[in-house]
């Protein structure tokens, strides 16, 4: 007898539902349990376990080991596996194959058909992607179907037909939220958004700080290289998993401690947790806002809020999407399986997308002028298979209503090849993919925050409410790159700045005090300090995080201190005093102005120099990892008058460089102050000298807006930049006047 599945691969966990004869059931994917961890180990031998099998390895064999891959779907930098790269996206097929061996072998073969859940903002590129994932498992033709829709459809009997619902989508490690017309043609209204690193994995490291502080470090400060360090650690985790969820039905919990010398427990109270939770948050409450405006509509025009999401069962969620609302909140029937449930559904329905026009450009704001998108190319191929219910297209589905119903650095190429064996993250590489893993022209690039050409979609950041209007630019080439700005001055976190650093998971502000660490509004000003973020102490001179914010360094006179946040681990470096740069895997770059860029491997036991002369006679002044193999520096080469943006393979070798020799020309750089990814594999380079934010991909020039007339005054000095969540640029810059202003750019 034929069954219908959809599965949901979500980023902590996977789960899976059938339809036979019409009914819905949540599959069985272990003995025990309905959810499989979505992990995946690679063995010496080569062969690929996933699920609970591949998460008991993590004990004994971390390095070949890894989770939480789904946040890096669609980043072209390759995850390095035992010395082999992976894409996430093959990770996710062997994920996908595991499960549909595990529902084949309980429900007597295969299903006649496949849905797969994805988040609604994931645009062709990555819809591709889950394409060949789900070929990678033996499926080339499989239904793709957006998260909120298959949210709405798990829940139709507690919303009201034909009514906007909007989604709120909070998983174990990312965040969702998109607008809902629930009627026979189901559609997403608007534009939906996401924030990649918010979830209940974040919030499970967040009680785990907790349980550090409260025993004076003595957590963080063990070493993760023991096998029984780390199978205590393990046990700890799911432990504050365990007291974190807990806290939904009760006010309190005690946390068991079974450490190496150290047998204890730490109270938690619901009080503690959201505390805790708040400021994560208050920023997807800023994003729903963004979604429902998006969708032409207010809050009066919603219906109800509908919670989905294993994290959204946490008291303080709904009360706090209630009194931002001020809308109904509903809770999915089962929040946990509703994607899974409602996949299951469209698929057993056959319901098939509807072509559909896409939905209009947004203009850029008035800070600066577009350069017109290149054309799309006339060879690209057609999908086998459209996304149901995405944005702009109409699901038909008065099949499946009428059938649920009778169903109810640096040097990151640097940073990981020196990386050590301890911890279990052995993702290689930032956000930011190198030149040559561009995508062919007739693909999406990769980014979700660089939306398609022909359906743009608006930037996570708010244009200034007062822009100045457009600037004078000072090169002879104008402005050519749409910028969406954001300034914020007066921000009381800045007083006394003397270093800045930007990652997807918050900010990191030095001053002669020390470093402190902060989330950053997704749609404000607002700095709110990070729980369990290490102390450094000052003066500090330079601060720098890795790519994922993984690993923090801090420089000041008496050297650098390196440290990772989820370890705790930390390392004493006094030989080290220039600028830096760190990987998640032990690699550190450093480099002093003019200076030369040296590679060095950190330990706890401190840092040893591995190469004191990467670009042989480079005069560095900014580094931005890009993979395992590549990164991008700043400098005047040998031979140069100039400062040029290459791209430099850890041999040395330069593959591309953009500068003209010329620094009036349109593609010449004054100076180069701070590289920071800024969408796909584009770059963007704050050149104070020659007053221009430089917008380059490969060793290709795209274009440049004028500085000044982004920050709103002169700029002086840059004291750092990176990237958020969101793709968008955040940089701290002094103005000629000397007060510091964040601005968040986000390049059209």
């Amino acid at each position: 007898m034929t069954y219908q599945l959809g599965i949901d691969l979500g980023t902590t966990y996977t789960c899976a539902a059938v339809v036979r004869d019409g009914r819905p059931a949540v599959a069985q994917l272990t003995g025990t349990s309905q959810v499989m961890p979505s992990v995946v180990s690679v063995r010496d031998d080569g062969e690929v376990l996933a699920g609970d099998v591949a998460e008991r390895r993590a004990v004994t064999d971390p390095t070949r080991t890894i989770r939480e891959f789904k946040r890096r779907f669609g980043d072209p930098a390759p995850i390095v596996i035992g010395g082999e790269a992976y894409g996430a996206d093959v990770l996710s097929g062997h994920l996908l194959r595991d499960v549909l061996a595990r529902v084949a072998t309980n429900e007597g073969g295969p299903p006649s058909r496949l849905g797969l859940a994805h988040p609604a903002a994931w645009g062709p590129f990555r819809l591709d992607l889950l394409r060949s994932a789900a070929a990678h498992a033996g499926f080339d033709d499989v239904v793709l179907v957006p998260e909120p829709v298959a949210a709405a459809v798990a829940n139709r009997d507690r919303v009201t037909e034909g009514s906007l619902v909007a989604v709120y989508d909070l998983g174990g490690g990312t965040f969702d939220a998109a607008v809902v017309r629930c009627s026979g043609d189901w559609d997403v209204v608007g534009t939906p958004e996401g924030v990649e690193r918010l979830g209940g994995v974040d919030f499970d490291q967040a009680v785990l700080a907790h349980v550090d502080a409260a025993l004076g470090g003595q957590v963080f400060a063990l070493d993760t290289s023991d096998a029984e360090v780390r199978a205590a650690l393990m046990r700890l985790r799911a432990d504050c998993q365990a007291a974190k969820e807990s806290l939904s039905e009760d006010t309190e919990a005690e946390i068991p401690v079974q450490l190496p010398n150290l047998h204890t427990s730490v109270r938690l109270t619901r009080a503690d947790l959201e505390a805790m939770v708040r400021p994560r948050l208050a920023d997807s409450l800023a994003v729903l806002d963004r979604v429902v405006a998006s969708a032409g509509v207010g809050w009066d025009d919603i219906a109800t809020v509908l919670l989905v999401g294993g994290s959204s069962r946490m008291p303080s969620v709904g009360q706090m999407v209630a009194e931002h609302t001020g809308r109904p909140v509903t809770t999915a029937t089962n929040p946990t399986f509703a994607i899974a449930i409602g996949t299951a559904a469209v698929v057993a329905a056959d319901a098939a997308p509807a072509p559909a026009e896409a939905p209009p450009a947004v203009p850029p704001p008035p800070v600066a002028v577009a350069a017109p998108p290149p054309a799309p190319s006339a060879s690209a191929p057609l999908p086998e298979t459209e996304p149901v219910g995405a944005p702009g297209r109409r699901l038909p589905v008065g099949g499946l209503v009428a059938g649920f119903v009778a169903v109810a650095v640096v040097v990151g190429a640097l940073l990981v090849v020196l990386g050590g064996s301890d911890g279990d993250d052995v993702a290689a590489g930032s956000g930011e993919p190198p030149a040559d893993t561009e995508p062919p022209a007739d693909t999406e690039p990769p980014a979700d925050t660089e939306p398609p050409t022909d359906t743009e979609l608006p930037t996570d950041t708010e244009p200034d409410p007062d822009p100045d209007p457009d600037p004078e630019p000072d090169g002879p080439s104008g402005d050519t790159v749409a910028v969406t700005v954001e300034r914020c001055a007066d921000v009381a976190e800045l007083a006394g700045a003397t270093a800045f650093a930007a990652d997807p998971t918050g900010v990191v502000v030095g001053s002669d005090a020390g470093v402190s660490g902060f989330t950053l509004d997704a749609a404000g000003c607002e700095l709110t300090a990070r729980a369990g973020f290490p102390t450094l102490s000052g003066p500090v001179s330079h601060v720098a995080t890795s790519s994922g914010g993984e690993v923090v360094s801090a420089t000041g006179p008496e050297g650098t201190t390196v440290a990772r946040l989820a370890e705790g681990d930390r390392a004493s470096c006094p030989e080290v005093t220039g600028a830096t740069a760190p990987g998640p895997r032990g690699g550190l770059a450093v480099w002093t102005p003019g200076g030369a860029l040296a590679r060095y491997l950190v330990s706890p036991a401190g840092c040893d120099l591995e190469d004191p002369d990467v670009l042989a006679g480079g005069a560095v002044s900014a580094v931005l990892l890009l993979d395992r193999m590549q990164i991008a520096v700043g400098a005047v080469l040998p031979g140069d008058a100039h400062p040029t943006l290459s791209l430099v393979r850890d041999d040395g070798s330069v593959q591309a460089s953009v500068g003209a020799a010329d620094p009036a020309a349109p593609d010449g750089f004054g100076s180069i102050d701070a590289v920071a990814g800024c969408g796909g594999s584009r770059i963007c380079v704050l050149d104070v000298d020659g007053d221009r934010l430089h917008v380059v991909d490969g060793d290709e020039h795209v274009g440049s807006a004028a500085l000044s007339g982004l920050v709103g005054a002169d700029v002086a000095t840059v004291l750092g930049a990176g990237t958020d969540a969101s793709g968008a640029v955040v940089a701290v810059v002094e103005t000629a006047g000397g007060a510091p202003v964040l601005v968040r750019l986000s390049v059209g």
